[in-house]
């Protein structure tokens, strides 16, 4: 990590005590006090302070898997006057609060029956302040509370002074208990029609029968039977979250946590599932609000035992599961590979599986790390619409997973495709890791920045530093895979923004901090690599315009990586930099992919596509290897409709339609490219293979 940058530390709640070490009069005391509580903090100022300020929140109190542990939030309520200023009401149950309102997180210390007999409860408890520009949590300091009033809960609040660490009064706390449950959310199920819909396993075992588990209250909502399918069935990124805007039935995540379920036939960049709304950085600028199962994917190999040659619609428990995976995939966690229980991937239990056989060996659950995440993580890790998905559960105070050395022998190298770009252009990012030395060594499964393994930062020429993650994540893939002694991965990166905004907002050099993790049996691993770029100033009045609106407007970025043409700023702003002359061959290529992919009704424009193409254009390995790809699923339905048409030359049989052509020109210029740069030895036997 690059000295001087800012790390996010997100507090999880350590188990305060075990039930077994408290009496037994005791014990289910605190039992009877499990659940839920609506909860407000007046603040105590110095006299003159002339504020009048209060937060309202939740506390969660639970005593599952034998721990005791109370973790809770804050948010700033508002003046009288305002939207949203009515206090929220007991009983209506666990409130929903408005994102923007969050302050505080509390980490239980303590929770146990006061000595001496008293019907009170000692509470100590560390207040975590968090600043949403930032994202950074800072704890502030202990705070403890003698909460009167526990021999009559039902419907009785919970009182106390809050006094500092040093005893000094710092607030008064108010806790009335609303449900058994700890928190409450919404999975709405919209497909395709005439689609399964993941409602159980086949079994008995449905969505609350596993949510019962971390004490979720969780309600499945049948939505749109309806659902239009784009070009053909198989969906784009970009399809799957433009539909999630238009066809959910409600899109206040601040009245409520609704998390969008879409079943369709396929998936373009995977074929289970795939959270593809896990950054900051979307459309909407909401993160983690959907994901896309695929029903129609067929198994091949035999590891899949009895699901090969099965659609995976009608193969209901593992279809049912990777439902599952992908909501808790939105909830904030990550792959688990402790046990077989839900976040583990359903690759791994088939290839793992001996007796129970597969599928019968899933376990319907959560492992017991992620059902204290689940019950306890900060609310803007797991409600919709919070912090984007990906930060590592290490940089928690208490860590859930150990850092582990890198195997010896492995190198990871990072260098730009350009070391000089104009400002306003995406920067192309090279990367590989090589097993250096003559043994096989674990590493990640791929260096895709869609599968998760990628992510850094950033450091600008004023020593600012911004992050970047993968916008949309395969998150239903194998994490890990075996380096056989002097092989290499390779991949790239385009870099334009992140969650923080530009990442090369201003002329000078910036350091590129890039980072790999990959879990194994003895933790997470984790490489980290280092280049720059020299981003020049402004030549021109309209390139200065161009390149502002290259960094400002966020769906630029957007339509980099989703394509598509609903994000129609993100669209006129590519195309402005391509009447640019600074910026034409950097970004050529984004408008050509956005064009040679289909969207919904619209069909791809190779031939217009290719023409914005030349020998200028800068094309990562990466984008190199997409644009075969293109090719390779053109030719097909090139021929069909040259066939149809009667268009092939009887003479010669030379394709003559002008998708054809454009096939072959661009075919011509890829063959090109992997000849003048350095690109992996996969990526040129592709471009042979046209």
């Amino acid at each position: 990590m690059a000295r001087g940058l800012a790390r996010t530390f997100l507090p999880t709640p350590p188990p305060i005590t075990s039930l077994d070490e408290l009496a037994a009069d005791a014990t289910g005391l605190i039992e009877s006090l499990t659940g839920c509580y609506l909860i407000r903090l007046d603040r105590i100022d110095p006299p003159g302070a002339g504020t009048d300020v209060h937060y309202d929140g939740t506390l969660r109190v639970s005593t599952a898997d034998a721990l005791l542990a109370v973790s809770g939030d804050l948010y700033v309520h508002r003046a009288s006057g305002t939207a949203g200023s009515r206090e929220p009401d007991p009983t209506a149950g666990i409130p929903i609060f408005p994102r923007d309102d969050y302050r505080f997180y509390v980490r239980g210390i303590s929770f146990r029956p006061a000595s001496g007999g008293s019907p009170a409860i000692d509470f100590e408890f560390e207040l975590h302040a968090f600043d949403r520009v930032s994202g950074a949590w800072e704890d502030i300091g202990l705070r403890r509370v003698k909460l009167q009033s526990v021999a009559d809960t039902d419907g009785q609040p919970l009182e106390g002074l809050v006094l500092s660490s040093s005893g000094e009064p710092v607030g008064r706390l108010r806790a009335t208990r609303v449900s058994s449950s700890l928190r409450r959310a919404i999975v709405e199920i919209d497909r395709v029609p005439k689609l399964e819909r993941p409602f159980d396993n086949g079994s008995g075992t449905k969505w609350q029968t596993v949510f019962d588990l971390v004490g979720w209250d969780l309600t499945v909502e049948r939505g749109n039977s309806n659902i239009a399918e784009p070009s053909g069935e198989f969906w784009t990124d970009a399809e799957l979250h433009q539909t999630m805007l238009k066809q959910r039935k409600r899109e206040n995540l601040d009245s409520e946590w609704r998390y969008h379920l879409l079943c369709v036939r396929r998936i373009r960049r995977t074929n289970r599932g795939l959270m593809y709304d896990n950054a900051s950085t979307d459309s909407n600028d909401v993160p983690r609000e959907g994901i896309g199962i695929a029903t129609g994917w067929i198994p091949e190999e035999s590891f899949w035992g009895p699901l090969v040659g099965r659609r995976f619609g009608e193969a209901t428990a593992s279809y049912f599961r990777t439902a599952l995976h992908e909501i808790g995939h939105a909830m904030g966690l990550q792959h688990n590979d402790v046990d077989f229980g839900v976040m583990n991937t359903t690759d791994v239990l088939a290839k793992r599986a001996t007796q129970p056989a597969f599928p019968e060996n899933a376990l319907w659950s959560f492992a017991a790390d992620d059902r204290h995440r689940l019950r306890h993580l900060p609310d803007p890790w797991v409600r919709p619409g919070g912090i984007p998905f990906g930060q590592s559960f290490a940089s928690a105070p208490i860590a859930d997973e150990a850092a582990v050395e890198a195997p010896a022998g492995l190198h990871l190298q990072v260098e730009p495709l350009l070391e000089v770009v104009p400002l306003g252009a995406p920067v192309r990012v090279e990367f590989q890791l090589s097993n250096h030395s003559r043994r096989r060594v674990e590493g990640p499964a791929s260096l895709n920045v869609g599968d998760g393994a990628v992510r850094g930062h950033v450091i600008d020429p004023a020593g600012v530093g911004r992050a970047f993650l993968p916008l949309l994540r395969c998150v239903d893939a194998d994490e890990t895979r075996t380096l056989k002694p002097q092989e290499t991965l390779s991949h790239g990166v385009t870099l334009l923004r992140g969650g923080d905004g530009a990442l090369f907002p201003i002329p000078g050099v910036h350091r590129i901090v890039l980072e790999v993790s990959w879990r194994t049996d003895r933790g997470v691993v984790t490489m980290s690599g280092e280049t720059s770029v020299i981003v020049t100033g402004p030549e021109t009045k309209e390139h200065a315009v161009a390149a502002h609106r290259m960094l400002s407007v966020p769906n630029a970025m957007l339509t980099l990586v989703l394509g598509g043409d609903h994000l129609e700023d993100g669209v006129s702003t590519i195309r402005r930099a391509l009447d640019c002359q600074q910026l034409t061959e950097h970004v050529a290529w984004i408008e050509a992919k956005r064009l040679a992919v289909p969207f919904f009704e619209r069909p791809a424009r190779l031939q217009e596509a290719v023409d914005l193409l030349d020998e200028t254009t800068v094309m990562s390995q990466a984008e190199i290897a997409r644009a075969a790809a293109i090719v390779k699923e053109a030719r097909p339905r090139v021929a069909a409709a040259s066939d149809g048409a009667g268009l092939a030359d009887a003479a010669d049989d030379e394709p003559s339609s002008p998708e054809a052509i454009a096939c072959d020109r661009l075919t011509a210029l890829l063959q090109t490219k992997v000849k003048e740069q350095k690109v992996a030895d996969g990526v040129r036997t592709e471009v042979a293979a046209l």
